[in-house]
């Protein structure tokens, strides 16, 4: 039998993607598309808050804004249903809400859900034998994102942070066009300069990624999880 999918920011970009991904699956299928968009129908939602379970045991795929991420958090841990989530633009208020949500229910959040961008995360360890190179991230999205820098960049900053110890100048973001993404890593002495660079050539992969992410929890017990987590 199929698990049950509840799609928050349905009416989205990335929403409508995993949405053309669930319908070709095997594994999953949607029970509740959210949108504030939406009239609430059959298949439809405008809230979370809407969705009376009824005895079934969905998950929620959460790719909507961080005005209503609290309120989808708070839902998912009062029925007890398992997140996965790649919304940005989050206060540190959001992610202590996260933290606490993930004592009851399996939580996979990330900010980029693509296995490319996971793999450069874990290039960055190796950064840490030129820490005394200069270094600067850059990210490049379309005009229409809201966030900026974007949630990648700013995990790519923080993990750099980490393996160098110092400080870093601030996140480079550039908004235009239609770009789907590009997020650069540059390292830069007196004779060289490494760039360390993803883009996502469609968006497609971080809704692949997003898919992947729900197979891996579905089964988890309560905690935080990461994307990299999902790829160990």
């Amino acid at each position: 039998m199929k698990k049950d999918i509840i799609l928050v920011g349905a009416s989205g970009r990335m929403g409508q993607e995993i949405e053309k991904i669930i319908n070709s699956e095997t594994e999953f299928r949607i029970l509740y598309r959210v949108s504030s968009s939406f009239d609430n129908d059959a298949e439809n939602r405008k809230s979370i808050q809407d969705i009376d379970l009824g005895g079934r045991e969905p998950m929620v795929i959460d790719f909507s804004t961080a005005g209503i991420f609290g309120s989808v958090v708070n839902w998912c841990r009062e029925n007890k249903v398992p997140l996965v989530s790649g919304t940005t633009g989050l206060s540190n208020e959001d992610f202590v809400n996260l933290e606490n949500a993930g004592k009851t229910i399996p939580i996979l959040w990330s900010s980029n859900m693509s296995v490319g961008i996971n793999v450069l995360r874990k290039l960055i360890s190796q950064l840490a034998v030129i820490k005394d190179f200069d270094f600067q991230v850059e990210d490049f999205h379309h005009n229409k994102k809201i966030d900026a820098p974007s949630g990648t960049a700013i995990t790519l900053q923080n993990d750099l942070i980490n393996v160098l110890d110092k400080d870093l100048p601030q996140v480079v973001s550039v908004r235009a066009g239609g770009i789907f993404g590009i997020h650069k890593i540059n390292a830069v002495s007196n004779e060289e300069h490494i760039i360390l660079e993803h883009r996502a050539m469609n968006r497609s992969v971080f809704a692949n990624g997003a898919v992947f992410a729900a197979k891996w929890l579905k089964d988890k017990p309560a905690g935080c999880y990461s994307m990299m987590d999902a790829l160990q």
